[in-house]
């Protein structure tokens, strides 16, 4: 299943869900359908390279379409991984805001990355993260994570269309959504680890 461009793509849209839904309509639908897939969706098409700066204030500004690292570690030799844990445990764990030494730790909070143990040295956080994909309504083109996986979108437009339309074939479109996105992740997945075998880690 491909789109040449993003006017074919509302139009199948359009031309499954109901002839009679207007284009106003059918753009907030496929809003609201890729507002999901993006929460959800984790595939090499939105890997990208992060690099920001610790602060003075011993924190670092998340990029405007962050969403999730994939990894992230200091920009020092050697390099220094950072293991991902909650805000709240960062707080609990370090209490103070005193620049104690080099992070081991680090959480997100209000669009920044928190450090345990607070920074003492404004280094450099580089590592991967998946980015938010420019908005398909907004930008009225197609893009390579839609290209990758356009029927996913098709599913989550279809299942918000319903809404509009006032039917109850939401959950059909739903599962077929989900089960893409989940098919898509995996595969993505096992690519990724396929030099080795997935192993957890411990923390």
């Amino acid at each position: 299943m491909g789109f040449n461009s993003y006017a074919s793509f509302r139009s199948v849209v359009g031309s499954w869900a109901d002839t009679d839904v207007t284009v106003t309509s059918l753009d907030q639908a496929i809003k609201m359908g890729e507002n999901y897939v993006h929460r959800k969706l984790r595939i090499e098409a939105m890997e990208t390279a992060l690099a920001v700066t610790i602060n003075a204030l011993g924190t670092a500004t998340l990029p405007a379409d962050y969403m999730e690292a994939q990894y992230l570690y200091l920009n020092r030799s050697p390099r220094r991984a950072l293991t991902k844990k909650p805000a709240e445990w960062i707080i609990r764990n370090y209490p103070t805001a005193t620049a104690t030494g080099i992070p081991s730790f680090v959480a997100e909070t209000n669009s920044t990355f928190i450090f345990g143990p607070p920074a003492s040295t404004q280094d450099t956080v580089v590592g991967t993260y998946y980015a938010k994909p420019a908005s398909l309504p907004g930008t009225g083109t197609i893009n390579s994570v839609f290209s990758e996986a356009p029927e996913i979108y098709l599913w989550a437009a279809l299942a918000n269309a319903e809404v509009f339309l006032g039917r109850d074939q939401r959950m059909i479109w739903q599962q077929k959504c989900d089960e893409a996105i989940n098919s898509t992740n995996n595969e993505a997945k096992r690519r990724r680890f396929s030099g080795g075998p997935i192993s957890a880690s411990p923390g």
